[in-house]
């Protein structure tokens, strides 16, 4: 997990969301930091980036 050149933020989204999203990173067997920035590195047309791949919906 990155920690060394990185550099903590913070931004606002609902506490539901935050949660739900923990918990599908986590079946992804991710986590929502991993999702992130490689979500922002695709966004940015980063080299080799691909779009993190989405969870199948809760049954």
């Amino acid at each position: 997990m990155p920690s060394k050149g990185t550099s903590l933020q913070s931004f606002r989204v609902a506490t539901d969301l935050w949660r739900r999203f923990a918990e599908r990173a986590k079946l992804a067997g991710t986590n929502r930091s991993e999702v992130l920035r490689r979500f922002i590195a695709w966004y940015l047309r980063e080299p080799d980036a691909e779009l993190p791949e989405r969870p199948e919906p809760p049954a």
